[in-house]
């Protein structure tokens, strides 16, 4: 999956370039959220204005990342 990430400030701006998130991408997409995340960016937001479909595995991607987002942030988030 591509991603397109720009900074503003202390916030992370990521935007999937794929149409979709489904079984075939949510892997590698929530690999890219846990990379981020990981490299202690703390403020990430999601722009998903390119996305027309997301399935119950990109949706449950988008949870996970949420949840260890969660985590690293003490519960901020």
């Amino acid at each position: 999956m591509l991603f397109e990430t720009e900074n503003r400030g202390s916030v992370l701006v990521v935007r999937p370039l794929d149409m979709r998130i489904d079984a075939n991408d949510a892997e590698s997409f929530k690999s890219g959220l846990i990379e981020w995340i990981n490299a202690s960016n703390r403020a990430i937001v999601l722009d998903l204005s390119f996305v027309n479909f997301v399935d119950s595995s990109g949706l449950g991607a988008i949870v996970t990342g949420k949840q260890i987002g969660r985590a690293a942030c003490r519960g901020r988030v």
